[in-house]
């Protein structure tokens, strides 16, 4: 046995090691594939799809859209996931659907932005008499209706008149997330709020006579003057955030928690506002003046924000906008006006809406030259997933729709949007986006030395030739801690070389450089696994086993 006493490494030697080691950034990758197309047949109507008009949702790999075909039809449709047993392509409402607590069929949706939570989908729905109401449809079970212009208004006067914001083109969406569905609504008198139907109790979440959190005065809107994406409010579980606006140019993002156990009465707090200075700001101690296309998964929060442009004596003065994120530590920039967009030399000039999931963001950002595209933070960095001009299943993609429902990362990593392509035909595209190739077991590298993405790797503080590591892989001891530890170290490191993401060992191979660095020598080090030592490298060996298997690896590519 080789051990000697623990050698105290200097700072550089330490700082070699760390150069030596490869980077545990994943590489970013994302491959493309269609839900829908415009060859695609329409269950329960006539002839093929013709158009997808608004932008679809995506839930744990099930996608939902609004169609459109021939001779005036719409429908509302669920493409299962495809890990789905069954039909994989569902029928969801169209005007063969009977109103649920009204009269007769649909006769139209609202244009708005579908949300989609597991396979429940909730919308806006229209039918003969001025019939208008917030809907759930969850395939196999009936209809449930969250609110139509029957229901009393909770916390005010009357009954509900409207459920849409005046901008045609920018419809509010109802939201969904469980059972517990959040809207706007409308009333007479100038009647406006949020409002919640939590599993079957409908409750004001916030309206007019709601005194504004850290500010002064009510509220006076949830809808700004000139809605860049739609103002909805966004739920999580059963709390809701929203946008809100008052007298004096406050407005903010703020958050509704409803009455629990621990909080009898529950909570409406701000969580960013007029007073909270930007992040990353070119102009030290400014804070933000505008709010738009807030988004939330949990207690991780996005939104787009900034100041206004503004002109000065025929002087054109851009103002501060950028998409900033909250996932634990506080509010961080994720892009700007100052950020260069992937792969352009240039900036990016707007942003549309963002996307939280669970505390990576997607969003649609605008550049010079007519740039438009999606782009992520997922895997480190900032990425493009799309952009209009690309081509995607050899087709020119001209223009998509895209919403914050848009993006999920449960068992993968996807983003939905309707697209639009310069051959005329239209499709619900799928962007499947991975962190790196999926790690290899050390079997694998042991038995393709072809496949090596380096020649050479340094384990504890000693540099080994590739044929020196071929040989550790293929001693099959079970008896000497160091090589069970060394052969697992050399798969983990392979595979992060190779483009693997790292992140989840990253503490452990520096750990486990840190027990081989103890030895003098090369190894084997002839370390017993009973020792404390040999526990120790037993037990980081089992975690890079692990790794090494897939098992701690998420959203990578095969």
């Amino acid at each position: 046995m080789k051990r000697v006493t623990t050698i105290l490494l200097s700072i550089s030697l330490l700082l070699l090691l760390i150069g030596l080691a490869p980077s545990a950034r994943a590489e970013f990758g994302v491959s493309f594939s269609t839900a829908v197309d415009t060859s695609t047949t329409i269950l329960g109507g006539t002839g093929t799809f013709t158009d997808f008009p608004t932008a679809p949702a995506i839930s744990y790999g099930h996608i939902a859209f609004m169609g459109l075909g021939s001779g005036g039809q719409i429908g509302l449709y669920l493409k299962l996931s495809q890990y789905s047993p069954g039909d994989p392509y569902k029928v969801m409402a169209d005007l063969n659907t009977a109103i649920p607590g009204g009269t007769g069929t649909f006769t139209d949706f609202a244009l708005t932005d579908l949300s989609l939570s597991d396979t429940s989908l909730t919308f806006i729905g229209s039918g003969s008499g001025s019939q208008l109401g917030v809907y759930v449809a969850i395939p196999g079970d009936p209809y449930r209706v969250v609110a139509n212009l029957s229901t009393l208004i909770p916390g005010g006067s009357g009954y509900f008149t409207n459920f849409i914001p005046n901008d045609p083109y920018r419809h509010a969406a109802p939201v969904i997330d469980g059972s517990n569905v959040a809207f706007l609504g409308y009333g007479d008198s100038g009647q406006i709020g949020v409002y919640a139907q939590f599993t079957d109790a409908l409750s004001v979440v916030v309206d007019l006579n709601t005194p504004i959190p850290g500010g002064t005065g009510n509220f006076t809107n949830f809808v700004p003057p000139n809605p860049v994406v739609p103002p909805n409010p966004i739920i999580s579980g059963d709390v809701v955030a929203f946008l809100g606006f008052g007298d004096g140019g406050q407005q903010g993002i703020y958050r509704f928690v409803p009455p629990n156990p621990i909080m009898p009465n529950g909570s409406l707090t701000v969580l960013v506002d007029t007073n909270t200075f930007i992040p990353a700001s070119t102009e030290s101690g400014s804070s933000f003046e505008l709010f738009h296309s807030v988004t939330m998964e949990d207690a991780n929060v996005a939104f787009v924000g900034g100041t206004p442009d503004v002109f000065a004596d025929g002087v054109f003065i851009p103002g501060q906008l950028g998409v900033y994120k909250d996932i634990g530590s506080g509010w961080q920039r994720v892009a700007d006006r100052n950020t260069s967009i992937p792969s352009h030399n240039a900036l990016f000039s707007l942003f549309g809406a963002v996307a939280i999931d669970p505390g990576y963001v997607v969003f649609e950002g605008f550049g010079p030259n007519g740039v438009h595209g999606l782009y992520t933070d997922f895997a480190g960095g900032l990425h493009k997933i799309v952009e209009a001009g690309d081509v995607v299943g050899g087709k020119t993609l001209t223009d998509f729709y895209w919403s914050q429902f848009g993006f999920s990362a449960g068992a993968s990593a996807q983003v939905v949007f309707a697209a639009d392509y310069s051959d005329g035909s239209h499709a619900i595209t799928l962007a499947t986006l991975t962190n790196g190739p999926c790690p290899h077991s050390q079997g694998y590298w042991k038995n393709n030395p072809r496949l090596w993405p380096v020649s050479s790797l340094t384990l504890g503080s000693q540099t080994y030739s590739k044929t020196e590591l071929l040989n550790l892989l293929k001693n099959s001891t079970t008896s000497d801690a160091s090589v069970i530890l060394a052969r697992q170290l050399i798969a983990a490191k392979l595979n992060i070389a190779n483009g693997s993401d790292g992140t989840p060992v990253s503490s452990t191979t520096t750990d486990a450089d840190s027990l081989l660095s103890q030895f003098a020598g090369k190894l084997p080090y002839k370390v017993k696994t009973a020792s404390s030592i040999g526990k120790a490298m037993v037990k980081d060996a089992t975690i890079l086993n692990n790794y090494n298997n897939g098992v701690l690896s998420q959203f990578c590519g095969q």
